[in-house]
């Protein structure tokens, strides 16, 4: 598809980040006329983005802005535009996307898909390469251990959005290209199911989907739906693909179906395996990477995030080995089994994993410590508000846990999961407590139980979403850290 961008009018509905990152491409590229709709207030954006958008409206007469009371009236001017641009948190059957198929038949288009467009029709950023990253765990991992590798941004889902990750190499890549040096630039993209669902224009080099579980199926609505979302990443001509091939291995694939190698591992090695022609057969090759021990990542989910790592930076790096250096440096991410200490409780050690918003994520995470640590007893807190996902496997990893002793329960969720883990068919070998960590007296009960617990260890790995009190997974993980960090227990 080609956009002749002065030609067409575009609709930019939302100035969230990456509605913000559209408005700045889209006059860039000095399209005709760009109305911009917010459902909040003007007023209640923060104090740089409205000096932003005064600074546009002051100089460009070619854009128009609707705010708060004026958002719902917008509407029918939304409609008339060539384009409507969407933010990845508007639902399918959001009012909007329902009427703009039904009256306007509009061509709808996402920040990512503007982002795609601009690397596929922009030469100066031919010599990216941008690596996709999908799935419905570990993709925040992978996605953030590659640019660590590649000494570059992660962007997408988390941290910058594509667009201004291109704005940011396209800079670059004049500058060297006044010092006449020419070098291939990566961009490691996480893309989450909503940004797939209304992608048109998706574009990879390489492909990586790390798992497909249930997750979101309140947007969904349906498992099946979730996954043809995650799948769109496929629809695109990406000369490789990474897939799960077995519990310890992954395999490459060119042009999306022809084996290229695999990266597996056993007896607590990492190899690469690969085939080699000899005369009219061909040859199986194992050549050692490296120790598994030799990663900062506890727990089998990471060792399998590592193969996707290890599988990506051999196809980029053109199978030289220089940067296992980097990938064995690679600490982890924030809210991610996230492990920090407190003067407070000087004989426990925490681990925040706030991003464990979903229960396959805690079920790892509660695995990932009985491994790496064995025996020894565990503090465990869930709750949140509930997805719509199966539970089952989360709670068949707590009934047979030999290392949980003690589970705080909270949020919109603390019913559910008392009525499972009070079940009298439940062996009880653990003691349960509800508690709401914003009371102050419930802060002060937790506080002196963890101070007569015996346990090393506290998981706070809720399994739920943290949108009954917290705008994001990292605010909850934040506060959680806060509440023993910063000694705002009342002893």
């Amino acid at each position: 598809m080609q956009i002749n961008f002065p030609e067409k009018s575009f609709c930019v509905f939302g100035l969230g980040r990456s509605g913000l990152a559209s408005l700045d491409f889209l006059l860039s590229q000095e399209s005709k006329f760009v109305l911009a709709v917010e459902k909040r207030s003007f007023e209640s954006l923060s104090l740089e983005t409205q000096r932003k958008l005064k600074k546009i409206e002051q100089t460009n007469p070619r854009v128009k802005f609707k705010f708060g009371s004026d958002y719902c009236s917008s509407f029918s001017s939304c409609l008339e535009t060539d384009f409507l641009l969407i933010g990845p948190g508007l639902k399918p059957d959001a009012p909007i996307l329902l009427a703009s198929k039904r009256i306007a038949k509009q061509k709808i288009l996402t920040e990512i898909d503007l982002a795609f467009y601009q690397l596929a029709n922009d030469r100066e950023l031919e010599s990216i390469k941008l690596t996709g990253i999908t799935g419905t765990n570990g993709k925040s991992t992978v996605t953030a251990w590659l640019s660590h590798i590649f000494d570059t941004k992660a962007c997408g889902n988390f941290g910058f959005t594509l667009l201004e990750e291109l704005s940011r190499l396209k800079a670059q890549i004049r500058e060297k290209k006044a010092e006449k040096e020419k070098k291939e630039k990566y961009i490691f993209c996480e893309l989450s199911s909503f940004q797939l669902y209304h992608s048109s224009l998706a574009q990879t080099y390489l492909s990586i989907i790390t798992n497909i579980s249930e997750d979101h199926l309140d947007w969904h609505q349906s498992f099946e739906n979730y996954r043809s979302a995650k799948l769109k990443i496929l629809e695109t001509n990406q000369k490789y693909f990474i897939r799960e091939k077995a519990a310890n291995r992954v395999e490459v694939l060119a042009f999306s179906d022809k084996p290229f190698f695999d990266v597996f591992w056993e007896r607590e090695t990492f190899f690469w395996e690969f085939t080699v022609p000899t005369g009219k057969n061909r040859k199986q090759k194992k050549f050692r990477l490296l120790d598994c021990s030799e990663i900062n990542l506890i727990g089998q989910h990471n060792l399998k995030n590592a193969l996707f790592v290890l599988a990506s930076s051999l196809v980029l790096n053109k199978f030289r080995l220089d940067f296992l250096a980097k990938l064995k440096s690679f600490s982890g991410l924030e809210h991610r089994l996230e492990r920090f200490d407190t003067a407070r409780f000087p004989d426990k050690i925490f681990f925040n994993d706030s991003k464990a918003t979903n229960p396959e994520s805690s079920k790892l995470a509660i695995r990932a410590l009985a491994e790496q640590f064995q025996k020894e007893k565990v503090i465990l807190f869930l709750g949140g508000r509930k997805k719509e996902s199966s539970y089952q496997a989360l709670f068949k990893e707590i009934e047979g846990s030999k290392t949980i002793s003690k589970i705080f329960v909270f949020g919109e969720a603390t019913q559910f999961f008392r009525e499972f883990l009070c079940n009298k068919k439940v062996t009880n070998s653990y003691q349960i407590y509800s508690v709401d960590l914003f009371k102050q007296a419930d802060q002060r009960k937790t506080f002196q139980i963890l101070k007569a617990s015996p346990e090393k260890y506290v998981l706070f790995s809720p399994a739920c979403s943290s949108f009954d009190g917290f705008r994001n997974f990292e605010e909850r993980g934040a506060f959680f850290k806060s509440l023993f960090l910063k000694n705002l227990f009342v002893s």
